[in-house]
């Protein structure tokens, strides 16, 4: 091989590792893109909207129910205050699946009979950072028993929320459990659904309903 020939041969030679390396570069770069967006995105979306939640060390976890409930993809980010802890603060992202609006609910000190099924679930060793668990929504119009231990009530003990037109105006009100302050039983919020938002109603009427439990 002549001196051409060699320094031609160099040349290709060294354009081979160079391409080489990018492609290896891409690879890994890849790689890591793909490790980061492992997450579903409406935790991604969660994680947006409520960035005001970071700062401290309370465990981040997610939740989101199964159903898509009165038109809402229902989600949330609940923070226990520890691994054992059955409370913590949450903010809940309701999202019309045909409309894309969406409200947000923020409880400082929430639980619900779904987090408590999972805090007290059998064989459960604490809350992980990340943990996602997905809920089976329970609607008061679907409880068989309801009718003999309840008086067949609208609103009911196991639902953490509700949707229900309570002043008869032709709009659905949301209804949030209050689940954590209820002494013998449940109280409840009840929160117009406006274009800005939850709008909590604190009339004499509504601030006080609670459903007491008689075992």
């Amino acid at each position: 091989m002549d001196g051409y020939g060699t320094k031609l041969h160099k040349t290709i030679m060294k354009h081979r590792y160079l391409i080489i390396l990018a492609l290896t570069a891409l690879c890994i770069i890849g790689c890591e893109n793909g490790k980061k967006n492992t997450e579903p995105e409406w935790v991604t979306r969660l994680n947006e909207k409520s960035s005001y939640m970071r700062g401290d060390t309370l465990i981040d976890t997610y939740f989101k129910y199964n159903q898509i409930i009165n038109g809402y993809e229902v989600t949330g980010r609940w923070r226990p205050f520890n691994k054992d802890s059955e409370i913590g603060p949450v903010l809940m992202n309701f999202r019309n699946i045909e409309t894309g609006f969406e409200f947000q609910y923020f409880n400082p000190r929430y639980c619900s009979y779904d987090t408590d099924n999972v805090t007290y679930s059998k064989g459960f060793k604490g809350h992980q950072k990340g943990d996602i668990h997905y809920f089976n929504y329970t609607s008061p119009d679907t409880l068989s028993y309801l009718q003999e231990n309840n008086g067949n009530s609208p609103v009911e003990y196991i639902s953490s929320f509700l949707f229900m037109d309570v002043d008869f105006d032709g709009e659905d009100e949301f209804i949030a459990s209050d689940y954590y302050t209820g002494e013998v039983g449940i109280n409840y919020e009840v929160y117009d659904i406006t274009d800005n938002g939850l709008v909590r109603i604190d009339t004499i009427s509504w601030k006080g309903i609670r459903q007491r439990i008689d075992n």
